[in-house]
């Protein structure tokens, strides 16, 4: 797809369409590789706080910085009209501090200059040397207060610049996820919530858009689907179906996973005739599935430690299949031979 950029030479500077497919992508794998443990919370957060929590398990991701306003906690509220406003007021502050930052140079170059005058000033010119570097050394010292007054004026922008930032997209976001606005059914998947995501301002100096006009903009915007989002939706389709079987929860899990075929048809373009044709290739997700099953029996078994909502299961097996895949004592259950059995917890 051809991406042309939305910047032109009139009206309101915005996100040319390659930065934001970008940005929206490297969203898209965050939120798909954390599904299990953001994809239940997320899409049900009506409060900035509960928005806090739900992103959480994201909050050490190498990505973070991409979606730094929205684990910022911030109480302010603001219009677009407004952060821009404050982004400028934040550049000429940052323009005062070179300035002052110039001056505080130019004098202690003065005093250097005056200091060096001693050593080689005559008796009768000493004392005018003297007043001189006393002189110079004021004005340093005034033009260091002035450097440091006018770093801290900047901070302090910059740290309301980052609340109201912070603030306008986690509302963004709300608003988009709130389940009054057609029934919520915008939030359900990584791919939807990273198109609303993308525009939000995350870094100052970056343009930015409401949630709704982004996932306008994201939404035509190509974008394959996730294997780490599959595989959380060939969970839950599994375990949607097991609650209609009589067969215990990881025997009907083993079935159904050996059942998915071992390869599918994808549609390739040959880069020199430019036709198109289908290719079969290894089917990822039942590798991954198949290849790593005793860590997925315990992480099935894992997930009924404690009851919860029904259709919160998949989303609790997928997470605890990270934890246990992390866990050292797994390597050691596995030797054990403590998955063997497919028992019927949980049916």
């Amino acid at each position: 797809m051809n991406r042309k950029a939305k910047n032109t030479s009139t009206g309101r500077p915005t996100v040319d369409d390659d930065w934001l497919s970008t940005h929206r992508d490297a969203l898209v794998d965050m939120l798909s590789c954390w599904w299990g443990e953001v994809g239940w919370e997320l899409p049900r957060a009506t409060t900035r706080e509960e928005l806090w929590a739900a992103l959480e398990p994201v909050r050490e991701h190498p990505n973070r910085h991409r979606i730094s306003r929205l684990l910022l906690v911030s109480s302010e509220s603001a219009t677009p009209d407004q952060i821009r406003e404050e982004r400028k007021a934040n550049e000429e502050a940052i323009k005062a501090i070179y300035e002052a930052r110039d001056r505080q140079r130019t004098c202690l170059d003065a005093v250097t200059q005056a200091e060096m005058a001693k050593g080689q000033a005559s008796p009768e010119q000493m004392k005018d040397v003297d007043a001189q570097a006393s002189k110079r050394k004021a004005d340093l010292e005034g033009a260091s207060r002035a450097y440091d007054a006018a770093r801290k004026e900047q901070q302090d922008i910059e740290k309301k610049l980052d609340q109201m930032e912070a603030g306008f997209a986690q509302d963004e976001l709300l608003m988009f996820i709130d389940k009054r606005f057609i029934h919520g059914r915008y939030a359900r998947t990584p791919r939807k919530l990273a198109d609303a995501m993308a525009g939000l301002p995350y870094t100052q100096g970056v343009h930015f858009m409401g949630a709704w006009q982004s996932y306008a903009r994201c939404s035509k915007l190509d974008c394959p689907p996730h294997p780490r989002f599959q595989l959380f939706e060939t969970i839950q389709s599994i375990w949607n179906k097991s609650r209609k079987s009589k067969l215990p929860l990881l025997e009907f899990f083993h079935q159904q996973i050996t059942a998915l075929p071992k390869t599918i048809t994808v549609k390739r373009v040959d880069p020199i005739s430019g036709k198109e044709f289908e290719d079969k290739i290894q089917n990822v997700i039942r590798y991954l599935l198949v290849d790593s099953w005793p860590i997925w029996t315990l992480a099935i078994k894992k997930s009924f430690e404690f009851q919860v909502e029904i259709e919160r299961v998949p989303f609790l097996i997928c997470a605890n299949f990270a934890k246990v895949q992390r866990d050292p004592r797994t390597s050691v259950a596995l030797v054990l031979g403590t998955t063997e059995g497919t028992g019927n917890s949980g049916s």
